[in-house]
Order: structure tokens, then C-alpha cells, then sequence
């Protein structure tokens, strides 16, 4: 996967948007869920024998600001930062009833592998990692070569990114846009960041989950999630509207996903990360304000350098025949 250094990220490349410094942004929190649940085949877990019943529970709208909001365009893509250091990885799963190895009680999800397997399924919202920045990772993408082209000013107010909070109790946490992505979907420039800071930006959540923990025996994200950590929790999600405003960009821009990171500054909070994953659009906002694109065209610097080596190609062959005559 590519990477490129921050100072690369931050630069104007082909006429895309420069990143400039943070800023607070006027949060919107959920005030209301609704879900849709696909049933899964339940399955014992040979390494503990624990039962899950394979479910996965996903976002189908929320109303934040006085409106609804329903998903847009999903960025399925994931990429992760890891931490200079990071520790055990800990992961978290809803329950149905409080888990006994080879009892008919356990945990509505799967079995996770490793983060990717937590972030994999957009909108889901039944298991995921616990104190993310905290143990595991610096920063989260979610990206696809699909986007969102902003065709009107209404697409600015109307449509954003949420980032959603098991407890609904974190802060502290950086986001920004991905602007560009290369062919394969992996994010090349960004918006300017949005720091999510003080205060009680989630308010109160909207749903109430009983959920257990989970300790890895690994350091770098992957399992196995053998050894129950907590089994007695009930905390609420939490879940916050950026509008697409928030990040400086404007009509004319694409949107190809978002970073979610660490604060670049002051305390390092857990972020029990739920996947978003998606854009979000207000039910009433007009069809034509935003446009669904493919795959990014070549960046001008690309269509540049394809012209200059086709340029020295020719002119090379010129000097050929000039030889040769």
C-alpha cells in the first residue's frame, strides 16, 4: 500500500485541497437509531467454546440536527496507522446474555481475527475495538474509489461523516476528508482536520448495548481473542454528524472517505470505534446536489508526466532518424 510522508499529504497536488491547520467543529450528535439485523449460523468457537451467532446489525438511518440522515455511498476500504508502541489489542462484542463456555448464550457477532475483521463491514455496529488510540492504532481510514462529488451548497450542510462511540463518553480525536485516492482505493490527500475536543460531543447515546471485552495475546492487532476481560457492561452508543462544511471543502470537490486519528495534541482517549464507514445525506436534500463518481481520473500531475515522457519519447525518435539519415 502507498505511503506518503505528511508534509506530502498536505501539499496542493493537481488543483486538490490543501490540508490546513485544525479546527473545532460544531458537532451534531445522534438523538435517535434505527438498525436492520441480518441473522447469521450460529457457531462454537473451537479455541474457548463460546457461542456466536454469526448476526451483523448495521445503521439504516439516525436523526441528528432535526433531520434524518440515511447513508449515502459506503467507503469499504479500511487502513490503519499503528502506534510506535502499541500494546494488547482489545476487542469488544454485544451480547445476548452473560456468556458460558458451552451454554446457548454468547455474543450476536462473529468471531474476531484480527482489526481488519472489526472494521471490515460498513455501518456495523455489534462488535468493534475497544480503547483504540489508547492501545492499538494511531489512525483509521475508510476510503473507496468511489466518491461523492459536492455539486450544490446545500451538499455541504446536508451530507458528512459520522463517528460513532460505544459509551458515548470519548474525545479528544482528529478527523479530516480523503480528497484523493490512488487507483486502488488507498487515500492520497486531505481535507483540513476537525478536532473533536471537550465537553460531552455525544451527549447522551442513542442505544443501550450489554457488551463484553476481550484481550488479545498479540500486540499487533491480531488475535486470538481468547480470554474474557469483562462480562458485565451496559454502556450507550453514541454517534456525531460532521457535515462536510466542517473540513473547508467546497462545491466542485470530491469526497473519497475519511481519517479518523489520535489528537495531535492533549490527552490520548480510548475511541471504542464503531465502523461508520459511509457518507450520510439528509432525506430532503435534492438528488442532484451530490453526484456518486467512479474511479478517480489520472491527477493533472500524472496527465503532465504522461505528456513529457510522451514528448521525449518522440522527440527521441526524431533524433534517431536524424542519425540514421
Amino acid at each position: 500500500m502507498l505511503r506518503f510522508p505528511q508534509s506530502v499529504k498536505s501539499l496542493i497536488a493537481s488543483g486538490l485541497l490543501l490540508a490546513s491547520p485544525s479546527a473545532l467543529a460544531a458537532l451534531v450528535s445522534w438523538d435517535s437509531i434505527t438498525t436492520s439485523t441480518s441473522e447469521g449460523t450460529p457457531s462454537i468457537d473451537p479455541n474457548n467454546g463460546y457461542l456466536y451467532e454469526n448476526d451483523i446489525t448495521v445503521v439504516t438511518s439516525f436523526s441528528a440536527g432535526g433531520g434524518t440522515h440515511e447513508p449515502l455511498i459506503e467507503y469499504p476500504q479500511v487502513d490503519f496507522d499503528f502506534k510506535t508502541n502499541p500494546v494488547a489489542t482489545r476487542v469488544w462484542y454485544e451480547r445476548n446474555d452473560l456468556p458460558s463456555n458451552g451454554n446457548d448464550t454468547g455474543y450476536t457477532g462473529n468471531a474476531l481475527v484480527d482489526l481488519e475483521d472489526m472494521f471490515a463491514i460498513p455501518l456495523r455496529i455489534n462488535y468493534g475495538s475497544d480503547d483504540t488510540f489508547n492501545r492499538t492504532l494511531e489512525a483509521i481510514r475508510f476510503t473507496s474509489t468511489t466518491g461523492v462529488q459536492l455539486n450544490d451548497p446545500l451538499a455541504l450542510t446536508d451530507a458528512g461523516v459520522s463517528i460513532i462511540e460505544r459509551g458515548a463518553n470519548d474525545r479528544n480525536i482528529d478527523m479530516r476528508l480523503v480528497m484523493s485516492v490512488d487507483g486502488a482505493g488507498n487515500a492520497l490527500t486531505y481535507s483540513s482536520e476537525v478536532t473533536i475536543g471537550g465537553g460531552d460531543p455525544f451527549g447522551g447515546g442513542v442505544a443501550n448495548m450489554q457488551h463484553a471485552l476481550w484481550d488479545s495475546a498479540t500486540n499487533d492487532g491480531n488475535g486470538p481473542f481468547d480470554d474474557p476481560d469483562d462480562l458485565d457492561r451496559n454502556q450507550n452508543i453514541g454517534g456525531l454528524l460532521l457535515t462536510f462544511d466542517q473540513f473547508g471543502i467546497s462545491v466542485g470537490d470530491r469526497v473519497y472517505g475519511y481519517e479518523i486519528s489520535a489528537a495531535s495534541s492533549g490527552p490520548r482517549t480510548g475511541l471504542d470505534l464503531l465502523p461508520s464507514g459511509a457518507a450520510f445525506r439528509r432525506d430532503t436534500l435534492p438528488d442532484a446536489a451530490l453526484t456518486v463518481v467512479p474511479s478517480p481520473e489520472p491527477t493533472n500531475g500524472f496527465v503532465v508526466l504522461s505528456l513529457v515522457l510522451g514528448l521525449s519519447v518522440l522527440l527521441h525518435r526524431q533524433r534517431s532518424r536524424r542519425v540514421r539519415l
